[in-house]
């Protein structure tokens, strides 16, 4: 079943390898007579290198090695071969059936999850060996290489200045020189694209697996990044203490070799107690990342993770799925916690720019701490500009304390053009006296007659007023009529 579901177009031809006419056509009448026997082209040695005796193209995509300048694989072989005149390559784990069924079910997983994995085309349980769809492209390692980076086996066995080194430092000055030439090599649009593959493949449970150059492969027509070599790699059904250090791990790993500032626990937890965040001693509403991680008084439920849990998460609209416009985002603490309870995405419009580099940061921690992405985007701008940016429509809009900071007209004309891009609108007030405003009106457009008064006029006649005893930020959801 698993190998009937693979999609045999995407699958590479065995014309498309770049192998003489004469060694094409060997091939095809040998899966002719037996279609389900592989036909081994060649073997691949321990930097990618293909040692084989028929002819291939000049403009190969692999690079070619003869028996002298072979190295040998220790743990396992690999081979190019033909399947039913696609190319695969088989991975042979000898006598170590452990690692060759751990690999066989974590491509599995990954593959079925939609990672950049390749695909399975075969199975021989006997042989302890499987064989996967051949993926043309360049392996990251050699692109390095033809880039002047000497980082390959036999580069090294060359470099005099390697053999004074212990195994750590030769591998800590590989990995240096590789990021010396990785932007001659590869875009930062890639290693993005890596990093979110890479947080794909946590989010299955998998982590543990060896990230370096090697095991990368960019696709030749989508230069999609795809990981390979998962032998060594860990499952976990939860999210307990041995995936989130594999995961630390693997991210540390990550930022070594691409030269990146991807955030870790211990990086977020470093931030924090550092304060080197701007305005994070005054942080207006405090979050609780997770892992015992935060910032501000979280018990406090006048803003942030509080406020979230006292009022807005039991009586904000169903978010599901929902494409919801926060007016006054600040530091997106609010948007994040819609879209951790299963909101689609949340576009934020905030003014300060010190507030949204806080929501950038927390962004970026909670996807850290949650494994996952959130669809959160700011827009730096002023919520009385909202008819003027375009932003389409919004199953919700939400104005946390916020929207009477506008004037009376602007108040008015904003709400209006609200009823145009959206059914539901939720204002939060706020009648409490003890705030030094500015200016006395504030005090009137921030409270519940107010508002309804206001949203009643301009459209959202359906009013729903949740107003705790003693609690002076209530919501108002209001719907149009």
């Amino acid at each position: 079943r698993l190998i009937k579901s693979v999609e045999t177009e995407n699958l590479v031809g065995v014309d498309e390898l770049g192998l003489d006419d004469e060694a094409t056509q060997s091939i095809k009448k040998h899966n002719q007579k037996s279609s389900n026997d592989l036909f081994i082209i060649g073997t691949i040695d321990l930097d990618g290198f293909l040692l084989t005796t028929l002819g291939i193209d000049s403009k190969r995509l692999i690079p070619i090695t003869d028996e002298s300048q072979y190295i040998p694989r220790n743990k396992f072989s690999i081979e190019l071969v033909s399947i039913n005149n696609h190319v695969g390559v088989r991975k042979t784990f000898r006598s170590r059936k452990f690692s060759f069924i751990n690999e066989l079910q974590i491509l599995i997983k990954l593959k079925q999850y939609g990672c950049n994995v390749p695909s399975i085309l075969d199975i021989d349980f006997d042989r302890c060996s499987f064989t996967m769809a051949y993926i043309p492209g360049w392996v990251l390692r050699e692109k390095l290489a033809r880039s002047g980076a000497a980082i390959r086996d036999r580069d090294v066995i060359k470099d005099p200045h390697y053999g004074s080194l212990t195994p750590k430092q030769s591998w800590l000055q590989r990995i240096e020189t590789g990021r010396r030439f990785l932007s001659k090599s590869v875009s930062s649009e890639f290693i993005d694209s890596l990093s979110s593959e890479m947080q794909k493949i946590h989010s299955t449970g998998v982590t543990g697996f060896e990230i370096k150059y090697g095991n990368i492969i960019i696709q030749k027509k989508t230069e999609k990044p795809f990981w390979i070599d998962f032998e060594e790699a860990h499952v976990s059904s939860g999210r307990g203490m041995i995936f989130n250090c594999l995961k630390e791990w693997d991210i540390q790993l990550f930022n070594l070799h691409f030269n990146t500032e991807y955030l870790t626990y211990k990086k977020i937890k470093k931030i924090i107690e550092n304060k080197q965040i701007s305005g994070i001693s005054d942080w207006y509403a405090p979050a609780y990342i997770g892992s015992g991680l935060h910032v501000g008084p979280i018990w406090k439920n006048d803003s942030g993770f509080g406020r979230w849990h006292y009022i807005l998460k039991p009586n904000l609209p169903q978010l599901r799925e929902k494409r919801v416009l926060d007016l006054g985002a600040n530091n997106g603490c609010n948007a994040l916690e819609m879209l951790r309870h299963g909101a689609g995405e949340v576009v934020g419009v905030e003014l300060d720019h010190t507030k949204i580099e806080q929501g950038r940061f927390l962004k970026e921690a909670f996807e850290c701490i949650d494994n996952q992405s959130y669809r959160f985007n700011y827009i730096h701008g002023n919520m009385a500009d909202l008819p003027q940016m375009d932003l389409g429509s919004f199953d919700v809009v939400t104005a946390f304390c916020s929207i009477y900071y506008l004037s009376d007209p602007g108040i008015g004309e904003l709400i209006r053009y609200i009823r145009s891009i959206t059914n539901t609108m939720v204002v939060q007030c706020n009648h409490a006296r003890n705030i030094n405003r500015r200016d006395e009106h504030t005090y009137t457009k921030a409270s519940i007659p107010y508002s309804l008064k206001v949203l009643k006029e301009n459209g959202f006649s359906k009013t729903k007023v949740f107003s705790p005893k003693g609690y002076v930020r209530p919501l108002i959801v209001a719907k149009r009529g």
